[in-house]
């Protein structure tokens, strides 16, 4: 039988330092502090039009990930010789070396890579020392990486004779409406057994055969037939258990792969078609940090960044520019997102000194193939991607197409149904240096002038936009007037001492368009299957447009900001990719102006008719004009240079002439309390759970404060919750995330709180000078599912 147990505390030393112990998954730098020292690069970007190398701070986030660090630990030995024991490491950031006993047991480089190591020949009886070692060098990465071992660890232990590591896969059939399921026996005995073994699941009637398994293995075959069923949707993702067992005397082992039924064709006139139905992909890109808890995984953080770009009507995630975590891809099945899956940011030429095109030409393959092995049972993944802006594309004599070949070959030995893609940004070079013909579909970064030329050059297949918008915006932040305003490579906005970018969803980047044109491009024709916007959520580091300003810390890209507080370009995807719903959202998103500020509103809105009142006087009410000259106005209903005068400002959304919904702002005063509000307030007793806690100022009449930046200090009573972070979601400050109090940021933060493991009600309170505090009453309980 097989054993697992997650190894989860850890003995951690990092350089010098004194030893700690910690809990694993572990990011030995999200408590800073931050430094434009610690991330300082001299580089060119080329992706984004720099043309010479230059001072880059906040790179990665300010945050103190270059160094080595040693975890360690005591494990036991097997429970008997003839047992295997393995370790199985989802990713350990980065260039790792794993020790048994002191000696070298294996390890590996890139740092996004799920591992396992053999380690029954370095184990003895009793307790084993379990040693990793960590080092990241500088100018490793082009956005925070995290450090040390941020993804899970197990220790498994099996009989001599078990199911080989990834090897079990479950396929669709759909022509036949069959499943093919394969896999292979691993004998370890050294003598050949007789064997048993068992397919079971609700999807098809019991299959078990005898059979011999030699020393070398037992690889086996099966195509069975499938009972009624429901198909795996992004509306309705259902799972099913595939059991797998095998019985050898007195050795067994059993594993079982959660499975959707579903059918994907990229189809090259009608884009993406899910189970036969035409299914647009609403996608973002995804960096794989968790804001303010950083590249540490945690289930429950993740699942909320899901949830809400939910609310905005995503369905898609791009894992730019690496291999996830594997516990996201689980969310994703179990939630319902698609995926395009990424291998890698780099291929042979750098786009850093010490990237991964370090050990591309010796380890690509190894990397590649065990993503492809680990993810392929997942229905949630639809795509793979093999790279992102690699600069092969747009460098001659490179080799870019016989890379893209050798990839693509790699890819298919393991899976040839999902089609095999790249996101390239030098698209034209790419045409014509052969690249994006080695693909079977071609993903286009930042083309959506030209998707219909792609189209006729590529017929074989639909239009994907693999990187999209580069909008950039900072939550609660508008400049005047309303216009485009198009950053090259240093800010020149008079306003730029702030550090922050117009929340209009008008500040794009040299290499961008505004929202509209991308927006216009996947509306215009259907072989345009969907999009990937840059990004979904803000994450650390890259805190373009300000390569070399401190302190900026984090990116500005996101429709949602670091700590998960909604930006206006969230509502404005939202009014396009959500229509059942009817919403209204007001930009500028509050109505605390000076006496003779003159001001441009934009409702992003679902529906027909908008009409926008003052005080109670009508400005006026507009229709949608889906045929207008004004690209902004297709999308946008907009209204120029209205006066401000204090009171209220109210949004009114019209459908088939009838009221369907409203917003209101009011003119808020001076900040007087404290509100804390959360989506729910229980959560799994289980050490690892979180609750999320959101923070706001509000004067006397219960309005928001939206300038407030009071300083908020955070106290915990009981013993099942403990606060894990605290941020206001500024790209620019320096607080350090990990401690009980931050600043408001537009008026609003979000406290993080994790579970002990202990049952039992924790109350959280906040206080701030000035203001009235506040609590909330929050529990933990052995009964809910994390």
């Amino acid at each position: 039988m097989r054993n697992m147990t997650e190894l989860k505390l850890w003995t951690f030393q990092r350089d010098d330092r004194p030893a700690e112990m910690v809990q694993v998954p572990h990011d030995w730098a999200i408590t800073g502090p931050f430094d434009p020292d610690n991330d300082m690069q001299i580089i060119q970007i080329v992706e984004d039009g720099q043309t010479s190398r230059w001072e880059h701070v906040g790179r990665t986030g300010g945050l103190p990930h270059v160094g080595f660090g040693r975890y360690s630990c005591m494990i036991p030995g097997p429970e008997s010789p003839e047992r295997c024991v393995y370790l199985d490491f989802d990713g350990v950031m980065s260039r790792s070396k794993v020790y048994i006993n002191g000696e070298l047991a294996g390890g590996r480089h890139f740092g996004y890579s799920s591992f396992r190591i053999d380690a029954g020949k370095f184990l003895h009886s009793g307790d084993n020392q379990l040693e990793v070692t960590v080092e990241n060098p500088p100018c490793a990465s082009r956005w925070y990486p995290g450090a040390g071992i941020y993804r899970p660890v197990r220790r498994v232990e099996m009989d001599p004779v078990h199911f080989g590591h990834w090897s079990l896969v479950v396929r669709y059939l759909p022509d036949t409406g069959s499943l093919l399921l394969t896999g292979r026996v691993e004998n370890r005995t050294g003598q050949t057994q007789s064997g048993t073994v068992t397919l079971s699941s609700p999807l098809f009637e019991q299959d078990s055969w005898d059979c011999r398994i030699p020393s070398s293995g037992y690889d086996f075959v099966r195509t069975l037939k499938l009972k009624e069923h429901r198909k795996w949707d992004v509306e309705d993702p259902v799972l099913y258990p595939v059991d797998f067992r095998i019985v050898s005397g007195a050795y067994s082992d059993e594993e079982t792969v959660r499975y959707g039924i579903r059918s994907c064709v990229f189809d090259p006139d009608r884009g993406f078609l899910l189970n036969g139905r035409r299914v647009k992909l609403n996608g973002v890109c995804m960096h794989h940090d968790l804001g303010p808890i950083g590249a540490a995984f945690n289930r429950a953080a993740a699942k909320r960044q899901l949830e809400i770009l939910r609310q905005m009507g995503c369905n898609a995630i791009r894992t730019s520019h690496n291999p996830p975590a594997p516990g996201l891809l689980d969310l994703c099945d179990e939630m319902g997102f698609l995926v395009m899956d990424e291998a890698f940011d780099a291929w042979r030429i750098h786009k850093t000194d010490n990237d991964y095109a370090t050990f591309f030409d010796s380890e690509s393959e190894m990397d590649l193939s065990d993503l492809i092995r680990r993810d392929r049972n997942h229905p949630s993944v639809i795509l793979w991607s093999i790279g992102n802006e690699v600069r092969e594309l747009h460098t001659k004599g490179a080799g870019g197409a016989d890379i893209a070949r050798r990839l693509r070959e790699i890819v298919k030995k393991y899976d040839r149904e999902r089609p095999v893609t790249a996101g390239m940004n030098a698209c034209e070079d790419a045409i014509e240096n052969g690249v994006a013909a080695e693909l079977d579909i071609p993903a286009w970064n930042y083309r959506p002038q030209k998707y219909h030329l792609f189209h006729k050059l590529f017929p074989h297949c639909p239009v994907i936009g693999a990187e999209t918008l580069s909008t950039v915006s900072t939550r609660g932040i508008y400049y005047f007037p309303a216009r485009e305003y198009r950053f090259g490579f240093r800010p020149d906005r008079p306003e730029k001492s702030e550090l922050q970018c117009s929340s209009y969803c008008l500040d794009v980047m040299g290499w961008a368009m505004t929202p509209e044109a991308e927006l216009l491009a996947q509306d215009m024709d259907e072989s345009v299957a969907g999009q990937f916007i840059w990004t979904g959520f803000d994450y650390l580091g890259e805190p373009t447009p300000y390569y070399s300003e401190w302190p900026s810390r984090s990116s500005y890209f996101g429709c949602v900001d670091l700590v998960g507080l909604p930006k206006d370009l969230f509502y404005m995807m939202k009014s396009q990719w959500v229509k059942e719903s009817p919403m209204v959202h007001i930009v500028p998103h509050h109505w605390n102006w000076k006496a003779g500020q003159k001001l441009d509103i934009h409702v992003f809105s679902n529906c027909d008719e908008v009409e926008l009142f003052i005080n109670g006087k009508s400005c006026t009410r507009k229709y949608r004009t889906g045929g207008s000259s004004d690209l902004a106005e297709r999308y946008r209903f907009i209204w120029h240079d209205l006066a401000w005068q204090p009171g209220e400002i109210r949004a009114v959304g019209y459908r088939k002439g009838e009221v369907c919904t409203e917003e209101i702002l009011k003119t808020a005063g001076a900040p007087a309390e404290i509100r804390l509000n959360t989506g729910r307030c229980t959560c799994a007793a289980d050490g690892e759970d979180m609750l999320f806690v959101e923070v706001s100022a509000v004067d006397r009449e219960n309005n928001p404060v939206p300038d407030a930046k009071t300083y908020i200090r955070f106290d915990v009573a009981g013993e099942s919750l403990k606060i894990a972070a605290a941020d206001g979601g500024n790209p620019t400050s320096t607080e350090l995330f990990h401690l009980p109090e931050c600043s408001l940021f537009s008026g609003k933060a979000v406290v993080y709180l994790r579970s002990t493991g202990a049952v039992g009600k924790t109350v959280l309170t906040a206080s701030g000078e000035g203001l009235a505090p506040a609590q909330i009453e929050l529990f933990a309980e052995k009964t809910v599912q994390a």
